[in-house]
């Protein structure tokens, strides 16, 4: 189009990427954060002596004894006994009786504990430990898994020179209560075991934020109308946090696990993640506006978008036009209905407040006509009339200069969403 050579040419292809891999990194991470372990436990413990006044046995010498008298008792109630023996299980015997009379698990099982007892030797340097968690596939339960009946509670006998005995039940998967904030909150099971991978969804989520400050920004420039940088970072939280962000991941907060978000409550996610879903819109149009760029030279000015290029000479403009984008009529009257719908004042205030935000947002820019009939449309202020983009003032001046025709009268259009072209 014989565009002048310092019209440079001005190249975004990071935005979309950005706020793509931030947003999928989000899902993965908080999909991974509330992942539980689907399937059983082991919950290892000291047989407590037979009696009405039941206690458990308080030292390393009696804690694992012969107990004669509670694995007759247990074979009364049929009770399973399981004989293990081995270096193995000899090992894990010794470590189990460490832990319970020292009130500390040893250092490899610093996770096997429940919240309170964590709590507990963080105040008091040890706690009065009563029961350690594994898993059913952890070593050595691995060799044994077939003989462990779920729901069921099974003693494991060594025979050593010392016979001694342990009482392990085999715990159903965990599934947290319904409201109970999953990872987040104290469960009945160790985090290790409950919630396997929370660290990992977490480095997920750090990841995508990582990606999204890392990766190169455009590079400004005098001639380069722009979005204000702080603006565009304003649109993403909103996007991607508020709108997208916290509605995808409520029902998980509800539900407490990822694969009860699809399975037995997934009507609880369809309601949620359809309003996440007009995040995901926001999420486009925020790369959108974060890719626009007008650079501006003496005889003309070329438009960057995600949706490519375009170039315009000055002297091919047929005319310029005030322009002005207002929400539709529709929506603000079914706004203003709302206000009538409140149960009490509080709601009802809260959505006037929303409605006569609505009906007062107004954004401003100018629409383009060249001579050959193609068009464009530039938005240059927010929905509260404030000027959102750096730079104007060479745009201004570079068509004054160039004495682009300006028609007479306001385009006024009312939309969702604005029109580009």
């Amino acid at each position: 189009m014989g565009i002048r050579r310092d019209l440079e040419k001005v190249s975004t292809p990071f935005e979309l990427p950005r706020r793509l891999l931030s947003t999928l990194l989000l899902i993965v991470g908080v999909w991974l954060t509330f992942s539980t372990y689907e399937r059983p436990y082991l919950m290892v413990s000291a047989i407590e002596s037979a009696g009405k006044t039941a206690q458990p046995r308080a030292n390393a010498q009696s804690l694992l004894g012969p107990q004669a008298e509670e694995i007759s008792a247990a074979r009364e109630r049929k009770i399973p006994l399981v004989t293990v023996g081995g270096d193995e299980w000899t090992a894990f015997f010794d470590k189990v009786s460490q832990s319970f009379a020292g009130g500390l698990p040893v250092p490899e099982w610093r996770e096997n504990i429940v919240g309170y007892d964590r709590r507990e030797i963080a105040r008091a340097g040890k706690a009065r430990l009563k029961t350690l968690y594994f898993a059913l596939d952890d070593p050595p339960f691995r060799a044994i898994a077939d003989q462990l009946s779920a729901n069921h509670t099974s003693f494991l006998r060594l025979e050593a020179p010392r016979p001694v005995s342990l009482k392990v039940f085999v715990s159903p998967p965990y599934h947290p209560n319904l409201g109970g904030s999953g990872p987040f909150a104290d469960s009945y099971y160790p985090r290790k075991y409950a919630y396997p991978l929370g660290s990992t969804g977490l480095y997920m989520m750090v990841a995508g934020l990582l990606i999204y400050l890392v990766l190169p920004w455009p590079r400004g420039a005098p001639n380069v109308v722009e979005v204000a940088r702080w603006r565009v970072i304003g649109m993403d939280f909103m996007a991607i946090v508020l709108m997208f962000g916290v509605f995808f991941a409520l029902p998980f907060l509800i539900v407490g696990r990822s694969i009860g978000v699809v399975t037995e409550y997934w009507f609880l996610s369809v309601v949620f993640w359809f309003i996440a879903a007009l995040g995901a819109i926001l999420i486009y149009w925020a790369a959108y506006y974060a890719a626009l760029r007008v650079v501006v030279s003496r005889d003309g000015l070329r438009i960057v978008t995600l949706r490519g290029t375009r170039d315009f000479r000055f002297a091919d403009i047929e005319f310029v036009q005030p322009a002005t984008f207002l929400p539709p009529k529709w929506l603000m009257v079914a706004s203003f209905v709302g206000v009538f719908l409140g149960r009490n004042l509080a709601s009802t205030a809260g959505q006037l407040g929303r409605a006569t935000i609505l009906a007062s947002s107004e954004a401003g820019g100018f629409f383009l006509k060249t001579r050959n009939g193609e068009t464009a449309y530039l938005w240059m202020t927010d929905q509260s009339g404030n000027i959102a983009m750096k730079n104007l003032d060479r745009l201004a001046d570079a068509m004054e200069h160039s004495k682009v025709p300006v028609k007479d009268g306001t385009l006024v259009l009312r939309g969702i969403f604005p029109p580009q072209r």
